[in-house]
């Protein structure tokens, strides 16, 4: 993984308010990246991130085609784990949807494609919500989405005040094949 000095100890804006979880709660909204390089990340739609937001981009498989069960086998982990987080600085609109730019350039290149040799690269870009504080309370859990072969398996936000646990925050067997 790729960590960049400068996150460190910067733990966010607050810009998503004061949170108290109670029962299950969802906090990271992720997306396929279609390709990330230089400080640009390319997605199909808009919708779910802002200027001033963070992200996380993550390469969350590489290298994978099908053995002789049909069954998705990895090979090679190559890029998959890669991850930086950086901030969106503008959003334009592109030919496939959006080109969201960040104030950080990717130390390395995401993408998502699948080939006719069964190579298949899955990449995706998570909106990291900055809550002033969260209290999870004993019933609460802050949970990943389940992975859906594009998206998921990841909990991610920063806080800037207080953070309170008496719940979980978990991604239990929600990540890229259950969590393997």
């Amino acid at each position: 993984p790729f960590l960049s000095p400068s996150l460190f100890p910067d733990f966010g804006d607050g810009r998503d308010g004061i949170i108290d979880v109670s029962e299950d709660f969802f906090p990271t909204v992720c997306v396929p990246i279609l390709h990330a390089f230089d400080n640009a990340i390319a997605i199909s739609g808009t919708d779910v991130f802002a200027t001033g937001d963070r992200v996380l981009v993550m390469q969350v498989q590489d290298d994978a085609s099908s053995d002789e069960r049909n069954a998705l086998m990895v090979k090679d982990a190559g890029l998959a784990g890669n991850w930086q987080i950086g901030r969106i600085t503008r959003i334009e609109e592109s030919p496939v949807g959006a080109l969201i730019r960040t104030d950080r350039v990717f130390q390395s290149e995401f993408a998502s494609f699948a080939d006719d040799e069964g190579v298949r690269r899955t990449a995706q870009v998570c909106r990291v919500p900055q809550y002033a504080a969260v209290r999870v309370r004993s019933t609460g859990r802050m949970r990943a989405r389940p992975w859906d072969g594009s998206t998921g398996g990841i909990v991610t936000f920063l806080v800037q005040g207080e953070l309170f646990v008496e719940g979980a925050i978990e991604a239990d067997g929600a990540g890229f094949r259950g969590g393997l």
